[in-house]
């Protein structure tokens, strides 16, 4: 054994610097010659160079295999690079720090896409849901152009794993197809063919002294009216109790010019103080006017307009 003068460290007979400080050793039997380098050493022989351990690391100036941990290389007094991450044998409070857990992956792609769809139910464009808030309209991030749409007709926001579609104010409304029985209120508006309808109240008797001619009133306490274009308004539709049918030629509530609207095409139930419209499985189906906030799913076709749009997956 050699025993560094410096740091004191114990070292092999044949090492010619200390594997801890890198100190030149003097070399056992060799003879002090002025200006000598004592790191020159003869070449390793064969049994040297057979293969290191795992827990060895080699010299990058000679080759020699060096344990891991050691500052220098006890063979040629060469610096060891300390990149391996192996703890030094004598120093185990100096391990490697634990990895940290893998973080939670971000979302890449989109959450769902929303397609256009054309008279015969091709699909005539295409937007994918890149973010967690897309805007729909004529000046949005889903660009439409029918001429009904407003600039921002409404926004499509995902909510956790789920996507929900946000209306804004506009004249002309979103709308969604009905697949069950849904409620209406008064100011409610829904469509059925190319008919927009609205809930009313029947206005109550006006406070008058004079008796004002007309069929006496059964009980109606709602009805449906027509709203044509540019605001105007049509025909007035008063709902009896129980059920009440809407059709194209036939029905309480008859639309005999738009060839939308089915034969049977859907029914508005007044429960006392309840109104419901149920589709009767019509070819163009029932919309009803979105008022707020409310989830959509893959499948649910929006209407803006003319133009019928599809929440697809991503």
């Amino acid at each position: 054994m050699a025993r560094c003068s410096r740091c004191g460290r114990d070292n092999a007979a044949s090492a010619a610097a200390c594997v801890a400080c890198g100190t030149p050793l003097p070399v056992a039997g060799a003879p002090k010659v002025s200006g000598a380098n004592p790191l020159i050493r003869p070449m390793p022989t064969a049994r040297a160079t057979t293969a290191a351990p795992t827990t060895h690391v080699r010299c990058p100036s000679c080759g020699v295999p060096v344990p891991a941990g050691f500052k220098f290389c006890g063979a040629c007094g060469t610096p060891i690079p300390q990149t391996t991450g192996a703890p030094p044998a004598r120093t185990p409070a100096a391990a490697a720090p634990l990895a940290a857990p893998p973080t939670a992956a971000k979302r890449t792609g989109p959450r769902g896409r929303i397609s256009a769809l054309g008279a015969d139910s091709s699909v005539t464009g295409s937007w994918p849901l890149l973010t967690d808030d897309t805007s729909m309209g004529t000046a949005a991030e889903i660009r439409l152009t029918d001429p009904y749409s407003a600039p921002i007709q409404g926004r499509f926001v995902v909510r956790g794993a789920g996507l929900s579609f946000v209306p804004e104010r506009s004249a002309n409304g979103t709308f969604l197809l009905l697949r069950r029985e849904h409620p209406l209120s008064v100011g409610s508006e829904f469509r059925v063919g190319r008919q927009l309808l609205r809930l009313d109240a029947v206005p109550p008797k006006p406070a008058t002294a004079e008796l004002l001619w007309g069929s006496p009133n059964p009980g109606y306490r709602f009805r449906i009216q027509q709203l044509l274009a540019g605001g105007l308004e049509g025909d007035a539709f008063p709902l009896r109790e129980g059920e009440n049918a809407v059709g194209r030629a036939a029905g309480d509530l008859a639309f005999p010019g738009d060839g939308y609207v089915s034969g049977r095409h859907a029914t508005i139930a007044v429960r006392g103080d309840q109104v419901m419209v149920k589709d009767l499985g019509s070819s163009n189906g029932t919309f009803a006017r979105i008022e707020g906030e409310i989830p959509v799913a893959p499948g649910d076709l929006l209407l803006v307009g003319e133009q019928l749009l599809r929440v697809d997956p991503a």
